[in-house]
């Protein structure tokens, strides 16, 4: 407890300024956490297997380059079409080598796409969310870390029925729903006072987003998490690294915030037509 308190503040002193730094240095911070990321999961899915540095090369940079291409594509700063051709490359160039390798088998290629995947457009997310100004990425952070507190205090307090005993079997539902409850009331005081999806909005379009908007990406946070401790069940770990002792890896301290990060798009793009 000692060690995962420490660990905690160090985390906490390095990462809040990074909220408030420029854009650009916010991309690139968020870049060298997709190369951790995709190191760690690369290392989880080829556990038991022989780890070529080829390979790990060519899964960091292809995590990498899809992450800085849909962020850019989100920016404005590239067109469509070069996304479109990465990905054409992409697909072909893994599906040309589980032909031609014998090592190579459509299983773990299948593995290396939901790997990069999962990687790149989480932390790209995390990135567009911040693009709309440091509010409205304290809001997503809001929404995730109150879920994540309070589902864990009323789910000790109160919690009788397992929410996914295979996966985690000390998250409850009656934790789950009570955690999206606090953080989407603490949340919404949060974005009506600081102006978030426009003052232009009528009452009610603010609370269906508050409210509706707020459950999902409460919600699709909680997912995020349960996502990550099925990926370290089934291949037999217990975090993703030991890169922040007591912590865990980057994978493990950002399995909720990145699914909580598409939500939030996906809640801003529907707002933006409302």
């Amino acid at each position: 407890m000692k060690e995962r308190v420490i660990t905690g503040v160090v985390l906490a002193v390095a990462l809040i300024p990074l909220l408030f730094v420029g854009e650009v240095f916010f991309y690139g911070a968020l870049g060298i956490l997709v190369l951790i990321g995709a190191a760690e999961m690369f290392f989880m899915i080829h556990k038991d297997e022989v780890r070529s540095r080829i390979r790990f090369t060519v899964h960091l940079l292809t995590t990498f380059i899809l992450y800085g291409l849909v962020l850019s594509l989100y920016l404005g700063v590239i067109e469509q079409v070069f996304v479109l051709l990465f990905l054409f490359l992409m697909v072909l160039g893994f599906l040309l080598s589980a032909v031609f390798s014998e090592s190579i088998n459509m299983a773990s290629i299948g593995k290396v796409f939901v790997s990069v995947w999962y990687v790149a457009i989480a932390f790209a997310a995390i990135g567009m969310v911040r693009s709309h100004g440091v509010a409205v990425l304290g809001y997503m952070l809001i929404l995730s870390m109150v879920t994540d507190m309070f589902a864990y205090f009323i789910g000790i307090k109160f919690g009788k029925h397992r929410l996914a005993p295979t996966i985690s079997p000390k998250k409850s539902v009656e934790g789950a729903v009570g955690g999206t409850i606090v953080a989407v009331l603490i949340a919404s005081i949060y974005a009506y006072y600081m102006g978030i999806f426009g003052a232009d909005q009528s009452l009610f379009v603010l609370f269906t987003i508050f409210i509706i908007g707020g459950v999902f990406v409460s919600v699709m946070a909680q997912l995020g998490d349960l996502v990550a401790s099925k990926f370290k069940r089934e291949h037999g770990i217990k975090d993703f690294s030991q890169l922040f002792p007591g912590h865990g890896g980057v994978m493990d301290r950002f399995d909720s915030s990145v699914f909580a990060a598409v939500a939030l798009m996906i809640v801003i793009m529907i707002s933006e037509v409302l």
